[in-house]
């Protein structure tokens, strides 16, 4: 049995505690600190299909503060404001769902274990690509880690798309993200005026927390609801991280607080989602690869949002769930992004 105490630290067995000494040894490691140096969303060069340098970046290449991490890395989580993003202490734990032993592939690459394929998907099956073991070198500038990330995946990137029927790079990117099952599913399309297709879907490698939203700072949770990826941080402590934008507009109509949370490489956190070093090329490039906008990142507690909202017994959030419940069943019926996404009074999001 492994628990984490309010400082951050692990208690628990053996195990446990020597994780919890390298953790606590580390100053409080945070899930992701408010950004220092990042790359916001930059458009494609058309000759290349790639995202083009930034100043910031070329900064972080030859070695400067670009993409270093701030000092709010390693520390506990720190006040939300609207320019900074939120934090998490960090633990080794299993995924969202799963048992204490991670899940691991039988194939060491793709994964065997297929799930049905989406009403765009052309009827086809997609496996799970799973995490994979393995730090990359941390020692790198956050242009290095980009540039090695478009080297070791982009090609495996294109054939997903076009396995999927999608030409890449693309013109709208989804990410949806199920708590409960561990995944997180790509949608995109080539194409604004045609529905998304999924690309692929991947396992979450660690994560934290369970059904509901996150409310504050240091609760722990993945929040829940309909985000975006707003900058890029090449040079993390976790490799590789995209940041999600809450709070977004809604939480903070509700007074929710905390901030930094990340979708990253490794695979420990407590508050972000950690997808392996491996696999968090392969989102990086997909992100970094779309022509214009943003990524868009939809969260949710489970697939099946009906059955929560008919049996869970927390009244409080029965409204929010059922209003994710909505967007969600929007997007199955036609898989396209809502035009306008809002909310009331109570915090439950409204579609245009």
């Amino acid at each position: 049995m492994i628990a984490v105490a309010s400082d951050g630290c692990l208690r628990g067995g053996p195990v446990a505690l020597l994780v919890g000494v390298l953790v606590c040894a580390s100053v409080l490691l945070a899930c992701e600190a408010a950004p220092a140096a990042t790359v916001a969303p930059s458009p494609l060069s058309a000759a290349e299909g790639r995202p083009s340098r930034t100043a910031a970046e070329a900064s972080g290449a030859s070695g400067g503060r670009a993409g270093s991490p701030s000092p709010g890395d390693r520390g506990a989580d720190a006040p939300a404001t609207e320019a900074s993003a939120s934090g998490s202490l960090i633990a080794e734990v299993p995924p969202l769902g799963a048992s204490a032993t991670p899940e691991v592939s039988p194939n060491a690459e793709e994964g065997s274990e297929p799930v049905k394929a989406a009403k765009a998907g052309e009827g086809a099956e997609a496996k799970l690509r799973y995490w994979q073991r393995g730090d990359e070198d941390s020692g790198r500038s956050g242009a290095e880690r980009e540039a090695a990330a478009f080297a070791n995946k982009e090609a495996e990137v294109k054939e997903l798309f076009v396995a999927a029927g999608v030409r890449f790079p693309p013109s709208q990117v989804l990410f949806r993200v199920f708590k409960e099952e561990s995944e997180l599913e790509v949608w995109a399309t080539d194409d604004r005026r045609e529905p998304l297709r999924r690309i692929a879907t991947y396992r979450i490698c660690a994560a934290s927390g369970g059904a509901g939203p996150k409310t504050r700072s240091g609760d722990h949770q993945v929040p829940e609801g309909f985000y975006e990826i707003d900058f890029y941080k090449p040079r993390s402590d976790y490799y590789l991280a995209l940041h999600v934008n809450y709070p977004n507009r809604r939480d903070r109509s509700q007074r929710s607080t905390g901030s930094a949370i990340m979708i990253h490489g490794r695979c420990a956190s407590i508050g972000c989602l950690a997808m392996s070093d491996d696999r968090i090329q392969e989102l990086w490039v997909i992100g970094r690869s779309l022509k214009s906008g943003r990524v868009q990142v939809h969260i949710f507690p489970q697939r099946a949002m009906d059955a929560l909202v008919e049996t869970t017994t927390r009244e409080g959030l029965k409204g929010f769930w059922r209003s994710l419940a909505e967007g969600k069943r929007r997007f199955d019926a036609e898989p396209r992004l809502p035009k306008k996404i809002s909310f009331n009074a109570d915090g439950d999001y409204t579609f245009d």
